[in-house]
């Protein structure tokens, strides 16, 4: 079963191991598809920008996506690009 990008992030926040890899191949599969991106661009982000790009980029996913913002605080919290 294929995880949603904002089961990825749960998933960080919950204490699974996170790992930017893993992460930007599972950004890759929905962006590809076109579920729930809107053309955000995650994986350009996290090939082309720094850290601030991708939490942005992120934030403007879960906006129009409608969930809860207080996932906004904790993507800001976190570095997901090494």
């Amino acid at each position: 079963m294929k995880t949603l990008i904002i089961d990825s992030i749960l998933d960080r926040k919950d204490g699974k191991h996170y790992s930017a890899h893993d992460f930007y191949n599972e950004v890759r599969k929905y962006e590809r598809l076109g579920v729930g991106t809107h053309g955000e661009d995650i994986s350009i982000a996290m090939d082309y920008g720094d850290n601030r790009d991708v939490q942005r980029v992120m934030c403007q996913y879960i906006q129009r996506n409608g969930y809860p913002a207080d996932i906004e605080d904790y993507i800001r919290s976190q570095i997901w690009v090494v």
